[in-house]
């Protein structure tokens, strides 16, 4: 009698146990995906980007920092890059895309600096009517210093009315000429 109590106790965690490794592993499966989705959030917050769209919401300061810190967490797939782009105004697009051509425009020696730099500093943002200016200098993997000064046009093209976005991108060769107070 005990030993046919113990076999079909046995029969029945052999019967229950696949579906306990089933849920565990549901389980399992879901809480690191879970994981995945907070890390990616707080990737996004700790590279400094709100937002990865234009949005009337975003100040001129704000679209200039998400551009930077998309370009200094760059991938090889150019993730950084296309938010870049993403924040183009739609003439500068017209000027400098397809996305492919901006690409190797931002790895001109003149841009090459804001790929996967090292650290940033940035002036302060002036903004006359619908257009804005910041400076700002990165440091390069190599610790070298390049400036830029960022334009921003405030748009009225339906597709994004509201929003800052970059006019363009000027390398200033001196940083003697760029003033971040």
């Amino acid at each position: 009698l005990n030993r046919r109590i113990r076999d079909t106790a046995m029969t029945q965690r052999r019967r229950t146990a696949p579906k306990a490794v089933i849920k565990h592993s549901a389980l399992g499966t879901a809480l690191a995906i879970a994981v995945f989705a907070l890390l990616s959030t707080l990737n996004g917050l700790t590279s400094g980007s709100p937002a990865r769209v234009p949005t009337p919401e975003l100040n001129p300061a704000q679209v200039v920092e998400i551009q930077v810190a998309a370009l200094r967490h760059n991938t090889p797939r150019d993730e950084g890059i296309a938010v870049a782009f993403r924040f183009a105004s739609p003439e500068n697009r017209d000027r400098t895309g397809p996305l492919g051509r901006f690409a190797s425009m931002i790895r001109s020696e003149d841009y090459l600096p804001l790929l996967n730099h090292l650290g940033v500093q940035y002036g302060a943002t002036v903004v006359r009517a619908d257009r804005s200016y910041t400076p700002v200098i990165v440091t390069d993997r190599r610790g070298v210093s390049a400036g830029y000064l960022w334009v921003l046009k405030r748009e009225t093209d339906a597709s994004c009315a509201g929003c800052w976005m970059t006019d363009s991108v000027l390398s200033v060769g001196d940083l003697a000429d760029l003033r971040l107070a």
